[in-house]
C-alpha cells in the first residue's frame, strides 16, 4: 500500500472513533439533561403537592377554630330558649373576633361583597349582643 492509503485508513479510523466519542458525549449530555429535567419536574411536583397539603391543613385548622369558638356559639344563640342564654352565647363571638383581629376587612378570596365584609358581621353581632343585654 502506498502512504496515501494508510493515511486515508488512519484518518477514517480516527474520524470514526471521534464521531463515536462525540455521539456518545452528546447522548450522555442529552440523557443527563433529560434526567435532570425529569428530576426537577418531580421536585417541583413534590413542592407544589406539599404546599397544597399545608394550605389544606391550615384551612381545616382555622375552620375548626372558627367553628368551635365562634360559629357554634352564634348557632346556640339563635336556638337559645331564653334571652339570657342568647346573651350568654352571643358574648363569645365578639370576644373571639376581637381576640383574633377579625373586626374589619373582607373574607372574600377574589371579589369583595358586602356579605363578605367582616366589619359588617362584627357590628351586627355586637348589635345583637347589645340588644339582648
Amino acid at each position: 500500500m502506498n502512504n496515501g492509503g494508510i493515511n486515508r485508513i488512519l484518518i477514517t479510523y480516527f474520524f470514526k472513533k471521534w464521531v463515536k466519542e462525540t455521539i456518545k458525549e452528546i447522548v450522555e449530555e442529552v440523557f443527563t439533561f433529560y434526567v435532570f429535567k425529569k428530576m426537577m419536574v418531580g421536585i417541583i411536583g413534590v413542592i407544589i403537592s406539599l404546599s397544597f397539603l399545608a394550605w389544606g391543613f391550615i384551612a381545616v385548622v382555622r375552620w375548626y377554630d372558627f367553628k368551635s369558638n365562634c360559629a357554634d356559639y352564634l348557632e346556640l344563640a339563635g336556638d337559645a330558649p331564653t334571652v339570657e342564654k342568647a346573651d350568654e352565647f352571643l358574648g363569645h363571638a365578639p370576644q373571639y373576633m376581637e381576640r383574633r383581629g377579625h373586626t374589619n376587612g373582607s373574607a372574600a378570596l377574589i371579589l369583595p361583597f358586602p356579605s363578605t365584609n367582616v366589619g359588617i358581621w362584627y357590628e351586627e353581632i355586637k348589635g345583637a349582643k347589645e340588644a339582648t343585654a
